[in-house]
């Protein structure tokens, strides 16, 4: 059990709870009064006299990892961190059944019906809970499709939605991405066979409109066919697979219709550039092809240069493209851009 005796009057649970709920340091700091510098690893492990298993939860949580870390890490019930990050840091005390206190009976006053419905009402705010840690760790994790050592890579701002998806209801691809073991790339057809959507791999498929203009660049590029048929091929059985050619990924982890749609995009963009980074600079792809103009400022965040007149780095034998985003005029957007592209880059 957490001995809270002590840690009131210092301000740490509540950092605690303020660091579950994915508040910066900086954040914390102004509403605790807490300096930054005493809430480093190296300053919460000697400086404060409070309990270890706080100090331990506090430290995994400013360095942004789960609930489920957490609760591994330092043996605090997961359900007692929930609590924590939702209502504070002193609301286990009076929700037995929200900090791991099975309650064994009905409180006085309240009839068996509605202390049954308050029992179920915890129950769902608990796995409501849990999905919204999840729902984090996707937004951490989830890169996109295919492959990290693959020849050719695609990263854009984020993935779209399908018109069966409502815009808020993230819930199937969370259940997808977590069926197929949380993992930072996935298969794209089997994903997406799993979240309903079979226009894309079906035996004849819809030609996606984003991926289209993105496959017309590549196959220009590698001097192959570039009629729809050929391209609709490409994308049901190459496209993002995990087998395939290609890495298909982007910058935040959670799908949307629009960028008007609400949606964490921050709080791991640090951490996801400096992830894309890192394998790129690993696996050193032969061709890396970054759209958006919007996102002109992360794109370069990634290479750590700046794109010249012409939106085309060398980055030793890794060619790095910049054109626009291939829905950025809508439907009707002019191949004969994306064919240009193509053709540019295979005379580097």
């Amino acid at each position: 059990m957490v001995d809270w005796v002590g840690a009131e009057n210092t301000g740490i649970p509540y950092a605690l709870a303020l660091a579950l709920r994915g508040k910066s340091l900086r954040e914390i700091a102004r509403e605790t009064g807490i300096t930054e510098s005493s809430l480093s690893e190296e300053a919460i492990s000697a400086s404060w006299a409070v309990d270890k298993h706080i100090l331990d939860a506090l430290t995994l949580a400013l360095n942004r990892k789960s609930i489920t870390e957490i609760a591994l890490a330092t043996g605090v019930p997961k359900s007692s961190l929930y609590s924590i990050r939702k209502h504070g840091p002193y609301a286990h005390r009076d929700k037995g059944s929200m900090s791991g206190i099975k309650p064994v009976g009905a409180p006085e006053g309240k009839s068996r019906a509605v202390f049954k419905e308050s029992i179920q009402e915890s129950v769902s705010t608990s796995e409501q809970l849990r999905m919204d840690d999840d729902m984090r760790e996707m937004a951490r994790r989830s890169y996109g499709y295919g492959r990290w050592d693959a020849p050719y890579w695609f990263i854009g701002p984020e993935q779209g939605q399908g018109r069966h998806e409502k815009d808020n209801d993230l819930k199937p691809r969370l259940e997808a991405w977590l069926y197929f073991g949380g993992r930072e790339l996935d298969d794209c057809r089997d994903f997406h066979d799993r979240i309903g959507e079979k226009r894309w791999h079906r035996e004849t498929p819809e030609l996606q409109r984003t991926w289209r203009r993105l496959m017309l660049l590549l196959m220009t590029f590698l001097g192959r066919p570039t009629d729809d048929e050929s391209l609709s091929e490409y994308q049901r059985d190459e496209w993002g697979r995990l087998s395939g050619e290609t890495c298909v990924i982007e910058l935040s982890g959670l799908a949307a219709k629009s960028a008007k749609v609400r949606r964490d995009r921050k709080s791991f963009r640090v951490e996801r550039i400096k992830t894309i980074r890192e394998r790129m600079f690993q696996h050193k792809p032969e061709l890396v092809v970054m759209y958006g103009l919007s996102e002109k400022r992360h794109w370069e965040a990634i290479t750590e240069q700046r794109f010249p007149t012409g939106n085309i780095l060398k980055l030793g034998h890794t060619i790095v493209a910049q054109p626009i985003h291939p829905m950025a005029y809508g439907e009707r957007g002019p191949d004969p851009y994306w064919r240009e592209w193509g053709e540019r880059l295979r005379g580097l």
